[in-house]
C-alpha cells in the first residue's frame, strides 16, 4: 500500500566500499522524483502485493499475496490482511504529512522514499516501528513519523504478531542535484567517518541521507537502518554531520546517501 501514490523503495543498495577500519562507506543515488504526500485515500484490496521481513531484516515475499481474495501479509508469528493495513496507516495519513509540511519550513528540496517496519501485537497496537529504510534526510520529519506510526491501531492479526514493511513516498517541490558515488566518498573522507564512529551505541549497519546547501554547509540529514537506531546515537550522528563544510554547490543544492558501517 503506499498512501497518496507511494512508490516502494530499492532496497538493492549497492556494495559498500571499505574506507577505513572499522567503519565502511558507500553512496546510492536517486531520482528526485517522488509521489505526492498521503492524503488519506484507502486503496483496494487488490492495488499490493504483500511483503514481510526475517530477523536479519530481509523481505520475504508472502506467497498468499498472488491470490485475488485472501492477500495477507505474514509475518513470522502471524498475518495481517492487507485491507486492514492499509486502513490502519490511513488513520495516520494526516499526521504524516503534517510531520513533513511542519518540519520543512523552507527546505522544500526535502523529500523522497520511505519504509517502516513494524510489528503489530495480538491486540492490533504498534509493538514497535522504525524506518528501514528512508531518503528524506530530516531527523525533525523521521522521527515525527515514527512517531505517529508508534500510535496506529490495526485489526488484530490471526495467529500471533505480524511483522511487514509499509513503504510511502514524500514529494520534494524544489529540485536537488545527487552526488555521485565516487564525490561522496571522496567529499567525506576517512577523517570525518572516524568521528562518526567515535559516537556511542552506533548501528552496525546504517544509511545515512544528507543535503548539501551554501558554501559547502550541511542543511540536512537523516538516518534509516535494517534494525532500529539509537536516538542517543543518532543525535550525536547528527551533530557531527551538520558541523561538516564539503563542497560548494554554488546555488544549488546537493543530496547525497552513504552507508555507515561499523565493523
Amino acid at each position: 500500500m503506499a498512501c497518496g501514490g507511494a512508490s516502494k523503495v530499492d532496497s538493492n543498495a549497492p556494495a559498500a566500499e571499505s574506507v577505513e577500519e572499522g567503519a565502511a562507506l558507500s553512496s546510492r543515488q536517486h531520482s528526485r522524483k517522488a509521489s505526492v504526500p498521503p492524503t488519506g485515500k484507502t486503496l483496494d484490496r487488490d492495488s499490493r502485493r504483500g511483503e514481510s521481513y526475517d530477523e536479519d531484516g530481509d523481505e520475504k515475499h508472502d506467497p498468499t499475496a498472488d491470490g485475488d481474495d485472501e492477500m495477507t501479509v505474514t509475518g513470522i508469528r502471524g498475518r495481517l490482511d492487507l485491507y486492514d493495513i492499509e486502513n490502519g496507516i490511513r488513520t495516520v495519513a494526516t499526521k504524516f504529512q503534517r510531520c513533513y509540511m511542519k518540519h520543512l519550513g523552507e527546505k522544500h528540496y526535502i523529500g523522497g522514499p520511505v519504509q517502516f517496519a513494524f510489528r503489530v501485537a495480538r491486540s492490533g497496537s504498534v509493538k514497535h516501528v522504525f524506518l528501514k529504510e528512508s531518503q528524506v534526510g530530516s531527523v525533525a520529519i523521521e522521527a515525527c513519523m515514527v512517531k505517529a506510526a508508534k500510535k496506529i491501531r490495526f485489526a488484530r492479526p490471526t495467529g500471533g504478531e505480524a511483522e511487514f514493511v509499509q513503504p510511502m513516498t514524500f514529494e520534494a517541490t524544489a529540485p536537488v542535484r545527487w552526488w555521485s558515488e565516487k564525490q561522496t566518498v571522496s567529499e567525506i573522507g576517512r577523517r570525518r567517518l572516524k568521528a562518526l564512529a567515535s559516537c556511542p551505541k552506533g548501528p552496525i549497519d546504517s544509511w545515512i541521507t544528507f543535503y548539501v546547501g551554501r558554501r559547502g554547509k550541511v542543511e540536512s540529514v537523516g538516518f534509516a537502518g535494517p534494525s532500529a537506531l539509537d536516538e542517543d546515537w543518532i543525535l550525536c550522528a547528527q551533530q557531527k554531520i551538520e558541523k561538516w563544510v564539503l563542497s560548494d554547490p554554488r546555488g544549488r543544492v546537493v543530496k547525497a546517501s552513504l552507508r555507515f558501517v561499523a565493523r
